[in-house]
């Protein structure tokens, strides 16, 4: 993905939109800026910054530095109701060592409470999903243990394709173990509060965690867009 120069260390990431994206691309980071679609805005990411000195490609990455106010709150925005569609979230990440949580939340939505919950995250060794609804587990499930560590880069994708639930790791379909439900489980996923996200970089379950990470070419898509092995990009 081509973009303009990179702001300076301290900057904030702006928001403008890349008409030559394709439309099924509803949010992207890059490294050095955010595009996204029309209509969505940016409600906190007061102390991301641009790291030019860590980066798996290009010039520079999104930094997470585990503050109180490192991460993206966005706006609430239709593309983001996933119900029975297809979808994909993906992204680089680069875990940084002395995470005081050991976690990392990546992708994140919530009603306010912990009964309702869509989360993304590194924990323990491995990238983990869950789905919450009216207070039940609809879907749980991780990648094999050590799939994940600290200071190495990772592309991460997890995915809806055709009602089946799937992650890839580096491209390649891992073989999931689920806590809860199994891969055709939470067939409908519930539009969350528009004041509730969704956010990347933070999550809360009773104790609110913050990522303590680099993250390049973040993006949301309203499709399925791998459902075999593929080679992840580094444009």
């Amino acid at each position: 993905l081509t973009v303009g120069n990179a702001p300076a260390s301290n900057s904030k990431p702006t928001l403008y939109v890349k008409p030559s994206e394709d439309s099924d691309t509803k949010l992207l980071f890059v490294g050095d800026s955010l595009t996204c679609g029309v209509g969505k805005t940016i409600d906190t990411a007061e102390q991301i910054s641009i790291d030019t000195s860590v980066k798996h490609f290009g010039d520079s990455s999104l930094n997470f530095s585990q503050g109180n106010t490192d991460y993206f709150k966005l706006d609430d925005h239709e593309d983001f109701h996933i119900g029975t569609s297809d979808f994909t979230i993906e992204t680089w990440i680069r875990g940084k060592s002395g995470n005081s949580d050991g976690i990392n939340p990546i992708f994140y939505m919530y009603d306010g409470s912990t009964d309702d919950r869509f989360q993304l995250y590194t924990s323990s060794g491995k990238f983990m999903f869950f789905y919450n609804e009216s207070g039940t587990t609809q879907i749980g499930m991780r990648t094999p243990d050590s799939s994940y560590a600290d200071e190495n880069w990772y592309h991460i994708v997890l995915t809806r394709v055709s009602g089946t639930w799937k992650i890839y790791l580096n491209g390649v379909d891992q073989t999931l173990t689920f806590w809860a439900g199994n891969a055709t489980s939470a067939s409908d996923i519930q539009n969350f509060p528009a004041n509730k996200g969704p956010y990347i970089g933070y999550s809360y379950s009773g104790t609110s965690y913050y990522a303590h990470c680099n993250m390049q070419n973040f993006r949301f898509s309203k499709v399925a867009r791998y459902t075999t092995n593929f080679t992840p990009s580094t444009d």
